[in-house]
């Protein structure tokens, strides 16, 4: 998957961007569904093998192939989610509103709504901050996180947990907002800020 932003793009070229990267967030989402679904096969399978152990070793192998497919696409959502977070910038300095609404699929009663009106300035706060992307097809659906918005809370979750700087803000921040509760930062290792746990 090639995305990238020269800085020479037109408008018009990012708004068709913006709708490359739905499209490939959307084919992110069935390519999981379909592994997983092979996964519960292979799992399905597994209780069936009985004794063979060539088989289970064969059926194990899927598995792990399965989970091993799960786990490159979810890189490939917070590629996705770095690369959104440049474009909205771009798409606020040359593309007009309602072309970014159109491409986000933003519903009528939502462009004109209060919420829209008093946070939604840029474009990253449509797409992650307010989530209003597809919001004309899913009335009634509180709990949904939008597709794109999902790819920069990946991002975000990924730049907090794999960059020390970054951690030791996001420390402080939360620290200074919930009355120290996390107390003084302690550096940690790689390894220990993706696991959460000492290593």
């Amino acid at each position: 998957m090639t995305l990238e932003i020269t800085g020479a793009e037109t408008g018009d070229q990012l708004i068709k961007l913006l709708v490359k990267v739905r499209h490939n967030v959307r084919l992110l989402d069935k390519t999981r569904t379909s592994w997983r679904q092979t996964q519960a096969i292979w799992q399905d399978a597994l209780k069936n093998a009985g004794d063979d152990s060539e088989l289970k070793d064969r059926i194990t192998q899927g598995i792990a192939r399965c989970k091993e497919a799960v786990m490159e696409l979810r890189f490939d959502e917070i590629e996705i989610g770095n690369f959104t977070m440049t474009l909205c910038r771009h798409l606020d300095e040359k593309a007009d509103r309602e072309s970014v609404l159109d491409a986000l699929n933003v519903g009528r009663a939502a462009r004109n709504s209060d919420e829209i009106k008093k946070y939604g300035k840029t474009t990253a706060d449509l797409i992650y901050v307010l989530q209003l992307e597809n919001s004309s097809d899913r009335r009634g659906e509180d709990w949904y996180i939008p597709p794109l918005a999902m790819c920069c809370h990946l991002a975000f979750m990924n730049k907090m947990k794999t960059n020390p700087e970054f951690d030791r803000a996001a420390h402080d921040v939360m620290n200074e907002v919930f009355n120290g509760y996390w107390g003084e930062y302690q550096e940690r290792p790689l390894l220990e800020r993706l696991t959460g746990a000492a290593v």
